[in-house]
């Protein structure tokens, strides 16, 4: 599909394959064009997917991870429900006060951010 776009043509026929092999693919023709791009820098290898080198590992701490798993767990008890941002703000607060900020001379402070794992990460 990507070779029928290489063959010379007019715009308007370039256009018109862009938007065929787009549906066909599933995918935007900007995307197409840059598979197109790929493939005349780097040949047919350049269109080889590849898998992430971090795929399936988690980005936070394991410690981290327990921290807001507990906080969630203990802010759903009996009546009491803790929405994810809430945890959120907590571990933030937490992060916060166990990191100082970095504070470089003549520039704002750097401050720390934590990210929520979402509920289907989290196995009770």
């Amino acid at each position: 599909m990507i070779q029928q776009l290489l063959e010379p043509c007019d715009r308007i026929t370039y256009g018109q394959r862009q938007r065929e092999v787009a549906a066909k693919l599933g995918k935007s023709v900007r995307t197409v064009r840059r598979l197109v791009k790929k493939w005349e820098e780097e040949g047919l290898a350049a269109l080889q997917t590849t898998t992430r080198a971090d795929k399936g590992t988690h980005r936070i701490d394991t410690d981290w991870q327990q921290f807001i798993i507990k906080t969630y767990q203990e802010g759903n008890k009996g009546s009491k429900r803790i929405t994810p941002q809430q945890v959120a703000i907590r571990v933030r607060d937490a992060y916060r006060l166990r990191h100082k900020p970095i504070q470089e001379s003549g520039k704002p402070p750097i401050v720390p951010v934590a990210y929520m794992l979402s509920s289907s990460r989290m196995q009770f």
